[in-house]
């Protein structure tokens, strides 16, 4: 009697357990859909995914014939397979691992933005009308974040020694999110290692107000700024080009940080000073040939190169060596020479002049072309003698020498032959 007591405790016991546990539990179909997985995870854009899908059926009857159907938004769009789905039956209590999992492959637009984008789903079963769930997030996730550096100038376009210029720098936020904490920073100084050796190139400007790093808190998709760098040429800086390092440094907004560095080039250059005189010359006198000596002095901080000399043709004279000559090189604070030989003509008079063009290059290989009008002042014999251009002639006195010593010689043997004649 004891023993049916115990027995029927434990009955009533279980049953009410059973009956509280059920208690919460819908008494019809019941469909429970979750997103359980996106592959991969971020999506690229123009890229594709499969989503994974989990249905349970938590009501305690038997769902019926059920439909399941993707409705994908942008930028989503169904990648292979049918959007509505026969997924069968789901006996009341399915779940965990009696859970239905059904498959989707979705594509994304290759304009797809960057973040959280909504999918939804609907079902029906026997005796249910179209039931929409969602939204499910799935996450999109653009390339690198670029920003291009869209153009660089230096204002003015060509920089001399000395000379304070500023340096702009453009630049374009080409992703499809906003980029943060941008810093751009220009390389004063370039440290290269080898195995051999680690060097630096120091490059020659300086900044000047500011320093060589500027930074901008935010800049929005397609959105420009300019930043801008006030710089100073060394004044020794020798002239030519110079390849830059520009490094950028920013964030987008899922906390990715970049690093690019980009490479631009700099103009020094300065046109050289180049001084062309009259070094020397032989030619004085009208009906005479002489040498005509020419200078070129290279008074700038620039070098010269491959200088041409030309002696254009003038109706005073007339050339008697080649009209051209090449003189080459010229470094700064140096001077090279050049020499034409000439006939001047009988009836030149006065100041004759020596049309002189020069052709040359600088260290940024410009060329040059200038014209100069060299001088020299034709005098007549009278005036040669007179300023000591030209000495007198002795040819009366050197006459005069050599018929007196002629007379002396023959009176000498005439007196001679007469002393002779004597003795006899």
């Amino acid at each position: 009697m004891r023993k049916t007591n115990i027995i029927g405790v434990v009955m009533m016991v279980l049953l009410s357990s059973i009956g509280f546990s059920s208690a919460g539990l819908p008494d019809y179909s019941s469909l429970e859909v979750t997103l359980l997985s996106q592959d991969p995870d971020p999506i690229k854009p123009a890229g594709w995914a499969t989503l994974r899908f989990k249905i349970n059926n938590i009501g305690v009857e038997t769902a019926e014939n059920i439909q399941f159907e993707l409705l994908p938004n942008f930028p989503f769009s169904l990648y292979s397979g049918d959007a509505l789905v026969d997924v069968g039956s789901l006996q009341g209590l399915q779940d965990g691992d009696d859970a239905y999992i059904l498959k989707y492959q979705v594509r994304v637009h290759k304009d797809a933005l960057e973040g959280s984008h909504e999918v939804n789903v609907r079902y029906k079963f026997d005796g249910s009308e179209w039931t929409t769930v969602g939204p499910f997030t799935v996450d999109v996730e653009t390339q690198d974040a670029i920003l291009s550096v869209t153009e660089i100038t230096t204002t003015p376009k060509t920089v001399e020694p000395g000379e304070e210029f500023t340096l702009n720098v453009k630049m374009k936020n080409m992703a499809d999110s906003l980029l943060e904490y941008l810093k751009t920073s220009i390389t004063l100084v370039r440290r290269e290692s080898t195995a051999a050796a680690i060097t630096y190139t120091e490059y020659p400007f300086s900044p000047i107000g500011s320093t060589n790093e500027k930074t901008i808190r935010k800049l929005a998709t397609n959105q420009e700024t300019v930043v801008s760098f006030d710089l100073i040429a060394d004044p020794d800086a020798e002239a030519g080009v110079y390849k830059v390092p520009l490094v950028l440094t920013y964030s987008d907004e899922s906390g990715t940080n970049y690093t690019k560095e980009n490479t631009f080039s700099l103009i020094i250059a300065q046109k050289p000073d180049l001084s062309v005189i009259m070094d020397s010359t032989t030619v004085r006198e009208p009906g005479k040939k002489g040498e005509v000596t020419v200078k070129f002095v290279n008074k700038g901080l620039a070098n010269i190169k491959f200088l041409n000399a030309k002696l254009n043709k003038n109706n005073a004279y007339e050339l008697l060596s080649p009209d051209e000559v090449y003189v080459g090189n010229i470094d700064s604070d140096d001077y090279e020479t050049a020499e034409f030989e000439i006939y001047v003509k009988p009836d030149a008079e006065g100041e004759m002049h020596f049309p002189v063009n020069v052709e040359y290059q600088d260290d940024n290989n410009r060329v040059y072309s200038e014209d100069y009008n060299l001088g020299v002042k034709l005098y007549s014999e009278a005036e040669s003698l007179k300023y000591g251009i030209t000495k007198k002639s002795n040819t009366t006195g050197y006459l005069i020498v050599i018929v007196i010593v002629v007379a002396g010689v023959f009176g000498y043997k005439k007196y001679k032959k007469g002393k002779k004649k004597k003795s006899k």
